[in-house]
């Protein structure tokens, strides 16, 4: 019997890769345990920015990724449950990650340029004449 390295899946004799890995496959897992795997760094380590708006959220990732930045945006699991209840936000939900090496970089980029940008939102008008001054 072969064994994926990866998965630890078993296969049977004449299979050589696994197909869900793409990694050769190995007579024994053991041998592979002797390794010890260095974690890689992935693109969201920590949070480089908290807001509790999901657009500004999604565009500081865009502004970090268009500078090179690995990044991701990340929603508080339990800020859903919030919602359903009625219970108000204590913190935001909605995180920036990008690598823990990079988060005061980051951080720097977002707070030059956030503030430069124009959402293009625009306030609504609450009375008649307030909508017949801007016309």
């Amino acid at each position: 019997m072969s064994f994926c390295p990866e998965c630890k899946y078993e296969y049977v004799a004449g299979v050589t890769e696994c197909p869900d890995c793409a990694v050769p496959l190995v007579d024994d897992l053991d041998s592979c345990a002797a390794e010890p795997e260095e974690p890689e760094e992935g693109p969201a380590g920590a949070s480089c920015w908290e807001t509790f708006d999901e657009i500004e959220a999604d565009v500081a990732c865009d502004v970090l990724k268009e500078r090179g930045f690995g990044c991701m945006v990340s929603r508080d699991s339990m800020s859903l449950l919030r919602v359903l209840y009625g219970v108000p936000e204590e913190k935001p939900p909605y995180h920036v990650m990008v690598a823990a090496s990079e988060v005061d970089k980051a951080r720097s980029v977002l707070e030059e340029v956030l503030p430069t940008l124009d959402f293009g939102l625009t306030e609504v008008p609450d009375s008649e004449s307030e909508k017949e001054e801007q016309s």
